[in-house]
C-alpha cells in the first residue's frame, strides 16, 4: 500500500471544472484481495504513526517500530488464537 494525492474536480468561479487538491488517498496494488488489520504511515525519519489499527495497541502514538512491535502483534495475535479456542470449547461443552 503507498500513498497518493488524490483531486477532485470542482468548478471554479468561471464555471470551468478544475482539479482540486484534497490530499493523500490509500492505493492498493492490484491483486490485493484482503483488508489490513493494521497499517502504519512512516515519516521521513522513521516514525511510524498507526492510520488503522484494529487491534487498538496504538491509537495516536508516533513512535519508531522496533522488535518490541512485532512483539506486541505476536502476543496478540496468540491471545486472540486463545479467546477462540475457549469459548469453541465452551460452546461444545455447553
Amino acid at each position: 500500500m503507498r500513498s497518493k494525492m488524490e483531486y477532485v474536480l470542482q468548478e471554479n468561479e468561471k464555471g470551468k471544472a478544475v482539479p482540486q487538491k484534497i490530499g493523500m488517498a490509500p492505493v492498493m496494488r492490484d491483486g490485493v484481495e484482503y483488508e489490513f488489520t493494521t497499517v502504519f504511515d512512516l515519516d521521513m525519519n522513521h516514525q511510524a504513526q498507526a492510520s488503522k489499527d484494529r487491534t487498538n495497541m496504538f491509537g495516536d502514538r508516533i513512535f519508531q517500530i522496533t522488535e518490541d512491535t512485532g512483539q506486541l502483534f505476536h502476543h496478540w495475535l496468540n491471545e486472540s488464537t486463545e479467546k477462540h479456542q475457549m469459548m469453541y470449547a465452551d460452546a461444545a461443552n455447553g
